[in-house]
């Protein structure tokens, strides 16, 4: 655990210490009097002494003081270097966050999409629709099942349980049905009752709107210690929370004034199975890349990183919609049939919104919200429309009916 903690905090400091030199580079480029010369200079020797510091400090602290001085040099680089304008913006975003993208790993490297591409599927099983929106009208928000053999922890067995523990879990699975958060859906085990599974529902204004992210639970013998959790990830990195693998990472970050610390979302004695799922839910949220260790802080580059990151959270959020449209988690196929049927014409709008340049996340009710600052990424409407064809096929393959026509990207 301490290792991989080194090892996060180590790549944090090359991740900053990338878009140092890269945005160096690019105020090289536009530098045109000598005032900027001689701010240069300034920035110059604030990283000298950056770099003595990291040479001076051993350990996982090293990378938090290095990372805090390199970040307020990137801000200074950054301020000087948007006065520029429209062009000088548009420069940066093209051979900075571009760059990024087409790295092998990091916060908005496109790597796990390429791979999620490449993989051959076999032709999905068929679905029964006959009545299924019915069903999906008396769909439970909580509900007990018997099958639990799709579950990741179904193969998980305890050897054995503490006093109280069945009935402390039965009171918690009654105030999960009677509190459960909105946009989220749970299903307990009958037979098996440290298992739990939980899908929430894209809110709208996010770059997540209108799609299900399932949340596979096991609560452990040594409960309240803090429970595992599984996502649905099919490889991808939907959130800077969340791994390719499915892991979560039970932490949050603190915004206040002193410098950035992490708080665990679980503490032992203290925290609920109720809260648990809150914080599951809180992921899904405007500005997904905040909830992360380095871009805590909104104004960074004037907001970009941001917004670039939302355009690719969509991609791999239309991805993940089908793929779960093609093998619904069990339990849960008429709720994802019904809900899909109920939402795809409005996806598709969606999506052709984007492709017309409003911002990611902005489109709420077929109407852009204020603050639009259309799109960022060169490649995002590409992207985008080479994703069309399979989520279509998906939403025909549920007799799902979609009457926004999409124009190609301009």
């Amino acid at each position: 655990m301490e290792k991989a903690g080194e090892d996060r905090l180590d790549r944090i400091q090359v991740t900053l210490t990338e878009i140092s030199e890269s945005l160096k580079q690019l105020v090289e480029i536009v530098k045109t009097n000598p005032e900027e010369e001689e701010e240069e200079e300034g920035l110059q020797q604030e990283e000298d002494h950056a770099d003595k510091k990291r040479k001076c400090v051993d350990g996982s602290s090293m990378a938090v003081h290095v990372a805090k001085d390199e970040a307020a040099i990137v801000n200074k680089r950054q301020s000087s270097f948007f006065k520029k304008g429209e062009t000088g913006l548009e420069f940066a975003y093209t051979y900075v966050l571009e760059d990024f993208k087409k790295a092998k790993g990091g916060t908005f490297s496109f790597e796990d999409v390429l791979l999620f591409d490449a993989i051959e599927r076999p032709e999905p099983p068929p679905i029964e629709l006959k009545g299924v929106m019915e069903r999906y009208a008396l769909f439970k928000r909580f509900d007990t099942v018997s099958d639990h053999s799709d579950h990741y922890f179904s193969a998980y067995t305890w050897t054995h349980r503490p006093k109280d523990w069945e009935e402390k879990l039965r009171k918690e699975w009654k105030d999960i049905e009677e509190q459960l958060p909105e946009n989220m859906l749970v299903r307990a085990y009958e037979r098996r009752i440290d298992l739990l599974r939980a899908v929430i529902i894209g809110p709208k204004g996010t770059p997540y709107h209108d799609g299900l992210f399932f949340f596979d639970v096991r609560v452990p013998s040594t409960y309240p210690t803090n429970p595992p959790v599984h996502y649905y990830s099919n490889g991808l990195s939907i959130h800077g929370n969340v791994h390719t693998s499915g892991s979560v990472r039970l932490y949050q970050p603190i915004r206040d004034e002193g410098p950035q610390r992490n708080e665990k979302i679980w503490v032992p004695g203290t925290s609920t199975m109720l809260h648990f799922l809150g914080f599951l839910k809180n992921l899904f949220c405007e500005e997904p890349l905040l909830n992360g260790l380095v871009y805590n802080n909104p104004d960074w580059f004037d907001g970009v990183p941001s917004l670039f990151y939302n355009e690719l959270a969509f991609i791999k959020s239309v991805k993940t919609m089908v793929t779960i449209m093609n093998k619904p988690p069990i339990n849960f196929e008429d709720f994802v049939v019904g809900h899909f049927r109920n939402v795809a014409d409005d996806i598709m709008k969606a999506c052709q919104a984007y492709m017309d340049g409003v911002q990611v996340g902005c489109l709420v009710d077929g109407v852009p919200k204020e603050g639009n600052k259309g799109i960022i990424s060169k490649t995002f409407k590409n992207d985008l429309a080479s994703s069309l064809k399979p989520l279509v096929d998906a939403f025909e393959r549920i007799g799902a009916k979609v009457v926004a026509d999409l124009n190609p990207p301009s």
